[in-house]
């Protein structure tokens, strides 16, 4: 998959709320492709409330391409919560590490506006518009 970066669900929820900052960060992405996960759609579709948002967010999702969760992004989960779970270190969420290891997998940056929730993943690359 030939993705340039990957934007966190946060940003697509900014982005939906018409927050100008992220509009204008999306408009500057306007030549690459963009990614989200799947966990990234799921959380958006569940947040829908009416059909003016359902609307509003097919018509952002569409510019978007939808990352699956392949095996190995899922293998790379498992097992990052797995050895922080014996190291007793405080597990990150689930869903922030499927993003992350999305992003990981495709190589590319992570846009986020919570950059404290990825900063224990080694070698990701944060974008904070």
């Amino acid at each position: 998959m030939d993705i340039d970066i990957v934007l966190d669900t946060n940003i697509i929820i900014y982005i939906l709320k018409q927050d100008k900052k992220y509009v204008d960060f999306l408009e500057q992405l306007e030549n690459k492709r963009i990614g989200i996960s799947v966990v990234s759609y799921m959380e958006i579709m569940v947040g829908i409330n009416s059909e003016v948002e359902a609307k509003a967010a097919a018509s952002i999702l569409m510019q978007m391409d939808i990352i699956p969760l392949y095996t190995d992004i899922a293998t790379q989960v498992a097992d990052i919560l797995r050895k922080r779970a014996k190291r007793s270190l405080k597990d990150p969420k689930l869903a922030d590490t499927i993003i992350a290891q999305t992003a990981l997998a495709l190589s590319v940056p992570l846009v986020t506006n919570n950059a404290k929730d990825f900063s224990r993943f080694q070698n990701l690359t944060l974008v904070v518009p």
